[in-house]
């Protein structure tokens, strides 16, 4: 077998193996650095994914429709009010369930409203964890439960029906910023400011356009009011009264006013009856008993027009 002269076997130089060191420590080192803030970033996308996904939870999305109709979802529109935790979106434990509620208005010949309501969660979809078998919606750093506020699974969340809901993210470090700001990057709290879903994506003012529409014209006497009703989980089957509707012959339509607090509505499903002061139901009469005056159904949703309720009079 040929062999190379020994002048031609020489290896590397001491130098030349730590210059091939340094230059393979740098990459990695560069490597390294790259890895960790593409990691970093995809946890922080994951945060404000989830986010989107609390709000939707929250009020649904009614840009969806079913048969012409808004597709009604979302703990508002289910429970008929705000959640009071996060915890409430993935649980329905010791809440009411969804169910047919059911009240009995009139006196003379009184009529059943019912209406759907209760939890038909989980309105978030989580698995157990593995520590404690336990179903938690976290951020995407995963940061654990706050001192006092487990059912939150390490959010910071407040809700009111005056100000809407904020959900806050304590970031990176798992620590709230403090007044100054201190906190940088991935650290900082997310968002820092502003409310994850506003009172107007919720509620609904009855004020400036709920109108009764009769089908034969009509003789309103005094004492009349349009009583709505909903599902909300606190007060059963019930909601806000109107005003007196002015005294008036020979209509067929009407403007309805509601007096504050009660000009507010949450969004969801409702029915609404004319009541005479008798508490008898109004069918053009209020001292008979009425034959076919039924409830009128209809939905409320933020930031589109009211409804006209249609009252039938024979």
């Amino acid at each position: 077998m040929m062999r190379l002269p020994a002048k031609f076997q020489r290896g590397f130089t001491l130098v030349e193996l730590l210059l091939v060191i340094l230059i393979l420590g740098t990459l990695a080192l560069g490597t390294s650095f790259l890895v960790d803030g593409f990691g970093d970033q995809i946890r922080f996308d994951d945060t404000k994914s989830r986010l989107q996904q609390i709000r939707k939870a929250i009020i649904g999305d009614t840009n969806r429709t079913l048969n012409g109709q808004v597709d009604m979802s979302g703990f508002v529109a289910d429970m008929g009010r705000l959640p009071e935790s996060v915890e409430e979106l993935v649980s329905g434990e010791g809440l009411e369930l969804w169910n047919l509620s059911s009240v009995v208005v009139g006196t003379l010949s009184p009529v059943t409203i019912e209406l759907y309501g209760g939890w038909r969660g989980p309105y978030l979809e989580t698995f157990p964890e593995s520590s404690t078998g336990r179903r938690a919606f976290r951020d995407g750093w995963g940061n654990a439960d706050i001192s006092g506020a487990s059912a939150d699974f390490g959010w910071i969340y407040s809700q009111s029906d005056l100000s809407g809901v904020a959900v806050t993210s304590l970031g990176a470090d798992s620590q709230a910023d403090d007044a100054g700001g201190s906190a940088e990057g991935y650290d900082k709290d997310f968002p820092t400011s502003g409310n994850l879903v506003e009172v107007a994506d919720y509620q609904v003012s009855l004020n400036g356009g709920l109108t009764v529409r009769f089908n034969n014209f009509a003789d309103i006497p005094e004492g009349v009011t349009l009583k709505l009703f909903y599902f909300n989980d606190k007060a059963g089957l019930d909601g806000p009264e109107s005003d007196e509707l002015p005294s008036l012959s020979g209509v067929q339509s009407v403007n309805v006013t509601f007096t504050a607090p009660d000009d507010i509505g949450n969004q969801g499903r409702y029915a609404a009856a004319l009541i005479c002061s008798n508490g008898n139901i109004y069918d053009g009469n209020c001292d008979a008993a009425h034959t076919n005056s039924q409830p009128y159904y209809f939905i409320l949703v933020p930031r589109a027009q009211l409804p006209t309720i249609l009252w039938n009079i024979q």
